[in-house]
């Protein structure tokens, strides 16, 4: 009788751990796949429209960016304005204003009940100035933040579900995701500057030189290059998941 108690305790444990483990697969597929959410509903008119908004970069001291679906991307352009275009309804709005100094982008999701399925395109595309020294926050729930950009100045991007895949960042950063990667081409750190995933990977192809901190609790560590006589520090972190910097 106790044998069969322990196999059935030994059996429930195992089968709360799959179930945790594909509700976590689903939310990552989610995340990089470009399903989004959406409802059916009389009450709101789905319809798809475009926006676009320009702004003079010389009114804009910052740049803060909250989404709740979609892909946010950062560009550069020749032009002289910053442009943030993308699709919106009633359903998923995008909104974009000027306050004061700060350029504040919205993508918010007016729904109150969902399930999973191909929606309307909810990317949200920034298009930056060459050489525009940037002060860019971003807070997205579900979708990757990606740059083709050689981006400079003071960034902080969280993702909750998604990837961070920038191809140039020069300044000070702090990147962090809680399900998913970071990967960054080239890195040109000239203040201290973290990453930290909770399940994800971090990758670095190439850094200027400094100290390099690292820490992959479940995970191995693989860095070149550090100068642990630079005043700059890169700290990197992932509590599941494998670190590479200047592989």
């Amino acid at each position: 009788m106790r044998r069969n108690k322990g196999l059935i305790i030994t059996m429930i444990v195992l089968l709360s751990v799959i179930t945790l483990l594909l509700f976590i697969i689903m939310l990552a597929v989610i995340a990089n796949s470009g399903l989004n959410f959406y409802m059916l509903t009389k009450d709101l008119d789905n319809t798809k429209y475009s926006e676009t908004f320009e702004v003079d970069p010389t009114k804009v001291s910052k740049i803060e960016i909250e989404s709740d679906f979609g892909n946010i991307e950062l560009h550069e352009t020749d032009g002289e304005k910053i442009i943030v275009e993308g699709n919106s309804s009633s359903v998923y709005v995008l909104e974009a204003e000027l306050d004061g100094n700060t350029l504040e982008i919205e993508r918010e999701s007016k729904i109150k009940s969902i399930f999973f399925g191909r929606g309307t395109n909810l990317d949200t595309v920034i298009y930056l100035p060459k050489d525009y020294i940037s002060n860019i926050e971003i807070e997205a729930d579900y979708g990757n933040v990606t740059s083709d950009a050689a981006l400079n100045g003071t960034f902080r991007f969280h993702c909750d579900y998604g990837n961070i895949e920038l191809d140039s960042i020069s300044g000070g950063f702090d990147l962090s995701a809680n399900l998913g990667n970071v990967e960054i081409k080239n890195a040109q750190i000239m203040s201290n500057s973290t990453i930290e995933t909770d399940m994800g990977n971090i990758e670095i192809s190439k850094t200027n030189p400094v100290k390099i901190i690292t820490d992959a609790d479940f995970g191995n560590s693989s860095v070149h290059g550090s100068d642990d006589s630079s005043p700059i520090t890169l700290t990197a972190e992932s509590n599941m998941g494998t670190i590479k910097i200047n592989k």
